[in-house]
């Protein structure tokens, strides 16, 4: 029960936290001129981005892999890989170079890396 209420509680400030954070940061926007600004731009490079952003995450994901195939780990999933490389660059936007630590304790979560491996990668990466 304790476990349960403390989980709604988390998730619950969570959601109280980002409804804030959005307040302040749309406070002073006029949202007509925001849509009208909106219908100018040319929705086929934002595409084309997005595309190529997915493809560079990808691309990190599987070198990642690669480097951490001969130390013992030749069956990773590219698409866990990624999705810890991902969540290394959100927790970089709140606390800068957290997030190779933070990725590599995604891989010790989702496919029992020990971090002091991954992060040998990471850093090997980095002198690369």
């Amino acid at each position: 029960m304790i476990k349960k209420a403390t989980s709604v509680l988390k998730y619950t400030f969570s959601l109280g936290l980002a409804l804030a954070l959005l307040y302040l940061a749309f406070r002073n926007v006029d949202f007509s001129e925001f849509i009208e600004k909106s219908r100018q731009v040319n929705y086929t490079w934002v595409i084309v981005s997005i595309l190529l952003s997915l493809v560079a995450y990808y691309a990190r994901a599987y070198r990642w892999n690669i480097l951490l195939k001969p130390l013992g780990y030749p069956n990773l999933n590219v698409h866990k890989t990624n999705l810890a490389v991902l969540v290394g660059y959100l927790a970089n936007l709140a606390f800068p170079r957290l997030g190779e630590v933070t990725r590599c304790g995604m891989m010790k979560r989702s496919d029992d890396v020990p971090v002091s491996t991954s992060l040998g990668t990471v850093i090997t990466e980095r002198i690369i």
